[in-house]
C-alpha cells in the first residue's frame, strides 16, 4: 500500500512539473501578460523646450485591443523624482487620433473623440520645481466642432439671404446603380463652373461644416466636391460664398446638388446625374 502511495505521489509530482513548464512556455510564447509595448505616434514640447508631451499606441497584452495614450515628462531630467513619464490620459477603442498642444506654458490641452472609453485622466502634473508644473485641459473633439458651427451660424444669422435660382433636372436617371446605391444614404455636392481662389462655407442641417478654397481645373470645369449623410427629411444648407449668403433645401429626391458660377450667372442643380452638361 505505501509503495503504490509513493507511485501515485511520484505521478502527481511528474503532472504538476509539467504543467509548469507548459505554463512557463505558454507565457513566454504569447507575452500575455508582459509590460506593454508603446510606439510614439508625436511629441510636441513647451514654448521654452523645457517639457514635453509624448502621443503613444499601446497595447497591454496580445488580447487586449490598441489603445492610446498621452504622458508628460521634462527634456532634462536633473531629479530622480522627475524621472519618470506621468500617464496623464489613456483611452480605448483607438477609432480616432487624439491631438495635444500647449496652449499657454504651463497648460497643455488634450482633444479626445466622444467614441472612446477614458482609462485615465489627469490634471495636474508636478515636478520638484513647481514653475515647471503643468495643468492639463481637456476638450471632446465633437463639442469644439459643434460650437465651431454654432459661432459660425450665429455670426451670420442676420446676413440677407441672396436670391438664387434653383433647376431640377432628372431626365435620365444614371444607369450606374452602384453609384445610385452608394448615395441612397448621402448627398453629393459638386462646386462647377468658373471658381479661381474663392472661399466657400457650407453647412448641412446646422451640424456639418465644409470650407475649402475653390480653384476650377481649367480641363474639367470642375472645382471640388463633398458628401453629407443624408437627413431624415430633408437637407438644409447655409452657402457663404463670394460675401454672399445662400439657403436652399433638397427633400431628399436627388442625389446630387451642382453649384455652378458660370458666365451666365450663379445657380444650383437638383439631378440624379453624376454630371451636368449644357
Amino acid at each position: 500500500m505505501s509503495r503504490l502511495l509513493k507511485y501515485g505521489l511520484i505521478v502527481i509530482a511528474i503532472l504538476i512539473l509539467g504543467l509548469g513548464i507548459t505554463y512557463v512556455i505558454f507565457i513566454n510564447t504569447f507575452d500575455l501578460f508582459d509590460d506593454p509595448e508603446k510606439k510614439i505616434v508625436e511629441t510636441v514640447y513647451d514654448y521654452e523646450g523645457l517639457r514635453q508631451a509624448s502621443i503613444y499606441n499601446y497595447r497591454a497584452n496580445t488580447l487586449t485591443m490598441l489603445s492610446i495614450g498621452v504622458s508628460v515628462d521634462l527634456v532634462s531630467k536633473t531629479s530622480k523624482n522627475d524621472s519618470k513619464e506621468f500617464v496623464v490620459f489613456s483611452a480605448y477603442p483607438l477609432f480616432d487620433s487624439i491631438e495635444i498642444k500647449w496652449i499657454s506654458f504651463d497648460t497643455l490641452q488634450i482633444i479626445y473623440p466622444n467614441d472612446c472609453e477614458i482609462i485615465t485622466q489627469t490634471d495636474k502634473v508636478v515636478f520638484s520645481d513647481s514653475t515647471l508644473n503643468v495643468n492639463v485641459v481637456f476638450a471632446n473633439k465633437d463639442s469644439l466642432y459643434e460650437n465651431k458651427i454654432n459661432r459660425l451660424i450665429n455670426q451670420i444669422e442676420n446676413k440677407e439671404n441672396t436670391r438664387i435660382k434653383i433647376d431640377s433636372i432628372n431626365s435620365g436617371i444614371s444607369i450606374n446603380l452602384k453609384e445610385i446605391k452608394e448615395l441612397r444614404d448621402s448627398i453629393e455636392i459638386a462646386f462647377d463652373g468658373y471658381f479661381y481662389g474663392e472661399p466657400v462655407t457650407l453647412i448641412h442641417n446646422r451640424k456639418n461644416i465644409f470650407q475649402d478654397t475653390l480653384r476650377t481645373e481649367e480641363s474639367m470645369g470642375f472645382s471640388t466636391d463633398v458628401r453629407f449623410k443624408r437627413g431624415l427629411t430633408n437637407n438644409k444648407f447655409i452657402l457663404l460664398l463670394e460675401g454672399k449668403k445662400y439657403e436652399f433645401v433638397e427633400d431628399n429626391k436627388y442625389n446630387f446638388i451642382h453649384i455652378s458660377d458660370t458666365r451666365d450667372g450663379f445657380s444650383i442643380v437638383y439631378t440624379n446625374k453624376g454630371y451636368v452638361y449644357d
